[in-house]
């Protein structure tokens, strides 16, 4: 467990955008879903933000904070 929080608090160059993990196609598969069970379209926000993020200090840290609160 210790390594794992030490991972997240100093990820390093593992800290890779969230693209890089979570793929064009796979969101596309995702958002064909939501569409599917008449979910509005997040592609705005996957396209302007949340594919840059880097994948632990800016996305999993910022929801696991958000969580919490």
């Amino acid at each position: 467990m210790k390594d794992v929080e030490s991972f997240l608090d100093n990820p390093g160059e593992k800290d890779v955008s969230v693209q890089e993990i979570f793929t064009e196609d796979m969101f596309v598969e995702l958002e064909k879903s939501m569409t599917k069970i008449g979910w509005a379209s997040v592609r705005s926000y996957w396209e302007n933000d949340f594919k840059n993020r880097k994948i632990v200090s800016q996305f999993m840290k910022v929801g696991v904070y958000l969580i919490i609160v």
